[in-house]
């Protein structure tokens, strides 16, 4: 009888590690490890089964049904990774825009994080790699006919560059180095341009040293055809920390929150 107690209780034991360790990638684990005053996770861990799983539901997409988001984060190339990483959890490109999206949040400004696997899309339809633009579009027409409140749709990527090249540091903290990307294989590509450059000359003046030059791609358009409020951003590089994805995150955020008129403080 022993045994069996044992054995259930280990088996108990494992299947929580397992929900907290999936709990661990969705909720605001980075905040609360940067120092924060983030207390998502430790509460998630003291909790009850049925508390933390209720901690993870108001996280969820579910949850901002009735706050109109206005923004739209996705991953066109959501496998992108970090090298760093903090308890074998390594972030991510989706990571991300999860921290973007909890920010704008603190601001008041709901937002939609694609949790959709770009390859499931692509193997559904028998595409290639070359075919991740399409499906982060349909994804993203997907979620426009769910919340018709949607005006500005970010896809975040992680640049290939390594080392210092991908880093900077402002005031003493550490930061992840950011860049726009511009395809002008469309008619109104300078109207991107145009609302690029706001966030620019928000992220040079509080940011400064943090941008890398945009870069123009004549060839493609990156969906942002779609929509003059459609921005691509290449953030950091592989070697970058957490630390560094995550201050670089509240800095773009705020960019966001100044760009659309939120309640941002000068």
């Amino acid at each position: 009888m022993n045994k069996v107690k044992i054995y259930f209780c280990l088996f108990l034991f494992i299947i929580s590690f397992l929900y907290v360790g999936e709990l661990f990638n969705k909720v605001n684990i980075f905040d609360y490890l940067m120092g924060n005053n983030k207390t998502i996770l430790s509460n998630s861990i003291n909790n009850n089964f049925n508390d933390s799983k209720q901690v993870f539901e108001e996280n969820n997409e579910s949850s901002i049904n009735d706050k109109s988001p206005i923004v739209y984060f996705y991953n066109t190339h959501d496998t992108e990774e970090y090298k760093s990483n903090v308890y074998n959890i390594t972030p991510n490109v989706k990571t991300v825009s999860q921290m973007l999206r909890e920010e704008l949040e603190e601001d008041n400004i709901y937002s939609v994080v694609e949790e959709q696997s770009i390859k499931k899309g692509l193997d559904k339809l028998g595409y290639d790699y070359s075919g991740t633009y399409e499906i982060s579009l349909n994804y993203l027409k997907e979620k426009k006919e769910k919340y018709d409140t949607l005006k500005y749709y970010f896809d975040i990527h992680r640049d290939s560059v390594k080392g210092e090249n991908s880093r900077t540091t402002i005031d003493g903290k550490s930061y992840a180095k950011i860049m726009f990307l511009i395809g002008k294989n469309h008619d109104n590509y300078k109207k991107n341009v145009s609302n690029v450059k706001i966030m620019e000359e928000y992220l040079n003046k509080h940011y400064k040293g943090i941008l890398r030059s945009t870069y123009y791609q004549p060839l493609y358009a990156y969906n942002q055809d779609y929509a003059e409020t459609m921005f691509l951003v290449e953030f950091g590089g592989v070697d970058n920390t957490l630390e560094e994805l995550y201050n670089s995150a509240v800095a773009l955020a705020d960019a966001i929150n100044y760009y659309i008129g939120g309640d941002y403080e000068e």
